[in-house]
């Protein structure tokens, strides 16, 4: 369907709900009810066959980034602060450099005012080293001519102790050390394009070709260094130091280094786009597809079970009431799942987390209006008149009690990142699907049945009835156990300290593996595998805990570790079990300071929603009440 079509559609859909709810004859409003809920119904599951739902890395399997720009030294040896024209900076270079045909479906977002979210949907396990090391490669480019007596000169300061005033001594990728200028000759922001071939007797050669002003700036100074070694810098490191025979006029240059191809080209690219700011990975999430798939499947049974509770209780409890509140939860449902694939909205993991709770909270509108439809009949009104009393009287309840669920989700969407706004989002479309279920869909379909004659009285269990069990005489008990247990609840949390916390608070690395189906992988083989690993950095592994728990696909077997070593434990397993144990893995990594950031935020959030809603509350009633 094309973007005028839907707008179109969704226009009369409007209009349809506009005049329903302005029509005061109960057979129109029925009538236009009905059609309502069909052409919405209509629209939500085509949209989700012609356009399907957008899923998160978590779910389709990818890397997800979260890099802070760091204060780097100026050629002064002052420190260069970062600034916001710096987030848009990097994020355009990333962009070069991750995806440089624009083949991949790569997010860049900034996040607050030194760091950028990067979600990479489908990268697999093999780029993501590559990826990484994109990401933090500075790649800071700088010419320096080399000292004419380099190696004698380096030796004497070496002697005597002494250091050079306008000369400095720099690792070259060949070996030793050259003495070069202390302060760079030509900056290498001048390089418009740099790119890599294979040249027959060099090797592997980057070609850089720089821009008017750059190669201007460069021809002035081989012209008045001929006969020297001009050194090509790269992040400290003298990558080459070419004789310059004569003055080079034609704005290029070229670097050798007895590169390996994946070297030179991921070289060239970076030199492309050389960073003011260098950047450091502070939180990293890589899910494999399959470990995405496994987690697709759990979310449906999640789903399919409570969906299934919940239809259980509803038809046992308000039995054909109940029927016909399942109805709208259908409908609802079909309504959460269209307006997420119309809307582009990203399923994730924690979204299918909101998706099941929606579920559950979708008939709490019913349960309300049949709770008061018992009252009105017992106060001896026809069911059609109970009928319309009952769904005017429960909707100020209803509204109050979804207005505060929305206040919560608004202000944890404003606050939370990546996948945690997921949640946000299908919360609040579940909310308003099942007010549209509940307010609209359940009371057409009643009307239908009333109005027809079909349905002539209502009956409903009471699981326990007052005359058994009156609570609200037992409502100073009920109070004192509230508070004890409330302090025994939080008394536990400050014992536990940091232990109640998970990685995302914590910091660390938390590394998930997803056992095939009838396979087994004991305790010790995992350890067996684990002790002894070294980090990429050559440090141990640390101090590192293994965990295992059941699921229906199969035994999942977590890790939690340093932040350094959940890379390479996830890696060393998947060598180690192979395809025929192994359904698939992720890894989850948050540095120790994000994580009191996430802590923070988390205690801000609740701060917020409790106020927010104390506030509502005491505008929306009497404030002692």
């Amino acid at each position: 369907m094309s973007p005028i079509l839907t707008f179109l559609f969704g226009a009369a859909l409007l209009m349809i709900l506009l005049i329903y709810v302005g029509a005061t004859d109960l057979r129109r409003k029925r009538i236009l009810g009905t059609v309502l809920t069909i052409l919405a119904t209509f629209l939500a599951i085509y949209t989700v066959k012609q356009i399907g739902i957008k899923k998160g890395i978590d779910l389709q399997g990818g890397s997800e980034f979260v890099v802070e720009l760091q204060p780097a030294p100026d050629a002064d040896g002052n420190v260069r602060e970062v600034f916001s024209n710096d987030i848009q900076q990097a994020i355009g270079i990333l962009e070069k450099r991750l995806n440089p045909d624009g083949s991949k479906d790569l997010l860049l977002a900034p996040q607050g005012e030194k760091r950028i979210l990067i979600q990479m949907p489908g990268v697999s396990k093999e780029e993501v080293d590559n990826v990484r090391i994109q990401i933090e490669k500075v790649a800071k480019l700088e010419f320096r001519m080399v000292h004419p007596n380099s190696e004698s000169e380096i030796a004497q300061m070496e002697a005597n102790g002494t250091l050079s005033v306008d000369h400095v001594k720099m690792p070259s990728k060949d070996g030793g050390d050259l003495l070069v200028k202390s302060r760079p000759d030509l900056d290498g922001k001048y390089v418009k394009r740099s790119y890599a071939y294979m040249d027959p007797q060099r090797g592997w050669t980057i070609i850089l070709e720089f821009d008017s002003k750059g190669g201007e700036l460069f021809g002035k100074l081989t012209e008045a260094n001929v006969g020297r070694r001009l050194g090509i810098v790269v992040d400290g490191e003298v990558f080459s130091a070419p004789n310059l025979n004569e003055a080079i006029f034609g704005g290029s240059a070229s670097i050798t280094g007895r590169f390996k191809e994946e070297e030179a080209r991921a070289l060239a690219s970076i030199l492309e786009n050389p960073l003011e700011n260098p950047m450091a990975i502070v939180s990293e999430s890589s899910v494999s597809a399959a470990y995405g798939e496994v987690a697709i499947k759990q979310g449906i049974q999640a789903g399919l079970v409570s969906l299934l509770v919940v239809i259980l209780f509803m038809t046992v409890y308000y039995r054909r009431a109940g029927l016909i509140a399942v109805v709208g939860l259908v409908v609802n449902i079909a309504l959460l799942f269209g307006a997420m694939a119309l809307f582009q909205f990203t399923l994730t993991m924690p979204g299918i987390a909101g998706i099941a709770l929606t579920i559950g909270m979708a008939v709490d509108a019913n349960v309300l209006i049949y709770e008061r439809l018992r009252e009105e009949m017992l106060a001896g009104k026809s069911l059609a008149g109970a009928l319309e009393a009952a769904f005017d009287k429960a909707f100020s309840a209803i509204f109050d009690s979804n207005i505060t669920t929305l206040i919560t989700a608004g202000i944890l969407f404003s606050l939370a990142s990546g996948l945690v706004k997921g949640f946000a989002v299908t919360l609040t479309l579940g909310i308003l699907t099942s007010l549209f279920g509940a307010l609209i869909v359940t009371r057409v379909v009643f009307h239908w049945f009333v109005d027809t004659g079909v349905l002539t009285k209502i009956s409903t269990k009471s699981l326990i009835p007052n005359k058994v069990f009156d609570i609200l005489s037992k409502a100073k008990p009920f109070i004192f156990a509230s508070i004890i247990l409330t302090l025994i609840s939080l008394g536990t949390f400050a014992a536990k300290g940091k232990h109640s916390l998970g990685i995302d608070f914590r910091g660390g690395a938390l590394v998930h593996l997803q056992i095939n189906e009838g396979k087994e992988v004991s305790e010790d083989t995992i350890k067996g595998v684990i002790d002894g690993l070294k980090t990429d950095n050559g440090g141990p592994i640390g101090t590192y805990y293994v965990q295992q728990k059941s699921s229906p696909t199969g035994p999942v077997v977590s890790i939690r570790s340093e932040f350094d070593s959940g890379p390479v434990i996830q890696k060393a397993l998947e060598e180690k079990l192979g395809k025929d144990i192994l359904a698939g893995s992720d890894v989850e990594r948050v540095g120790s300071l994000v994580g009191k950031e996430l802590a923070s935020q988390a205690a801000l959030a609740i701060g917020l929603a409790l106020i927010a809603i104390f506030v509502y509350l005491s505008l929306r009633f009497e404030f002692a009440f």
